[in-house]
């Protein structure tokens, strides 16, 4: 094999010695090599940290329940990220996790009422979500307006056609 332009090769010997020493600047210094993300990442929402209606480990009035609403990462579904309700004992431990969740493109707000139900509004078609327990566990059902349940102010604030 012939080269045609020396200075190529200069080029690639400048860019490997460069790439050779910043891999020993990082071994040095203890850098951990990237590791492969799981089907599934989790990380807590911080999009809408601060918002009302957006607060993470929001309890529930009068109970030791928590909720939680981070967005994870779900390869192979339409969208990559998604918002994922979670509702938690007051020691963390997991009681309920939606296997829905919505898509992270849009917003959601959440919030309790006083009879310990999670209701959540999603911003991408206007629905409203209730989470009660019931006698198989936590189960999601879509809000019928006018049906008599009132949502908590944080989720009427939201909507546009009460």
């Amino acid at each position: 094999m012939t080269l045609q332009n020396p200075e190529v090769l200069v080029d690639h010997r400048r860019t490997l010695l460069m790439v050779c020493l910043l891999a020993v600047a990082c071994s040095e210094r203890g850098a951990e090599p990237a590791q492969a993300e799981p089907a599934v990442s989790s990380r807590v929402a911080s999009r809408g940290a601060g918002r009302e209606g957006q607060q993470q480990d929001l309890p529930a009035p009068g109970s030791g329940l928590l909720v939680r609403v981070p967005i994870v990462n779900i390869e192979g579904r339409d969208f990559t990220s998604w918002w994922r309700p979670e509702i938690l004992a007051a020691d963390g431990h997991l009681l309920f996790r939606d296997p829905q969740g919505f898509p992270a493109r849009f917003n959601v707000y959440w919030g309790w009422d006083d009879q310990q139900r999670l209701w959540l509004y999603n911003s991408d078609d206007g629905r409203v979500w209730i989470y009660a327990q019931g006698p198989q566990g936590w189960a999601r059902q879509e809000w019928e307006r006018g049906a008599g349940l009132a949502p908590p102010a944080v989720i009427a604030a939201h909507l546009t056609h009460p």
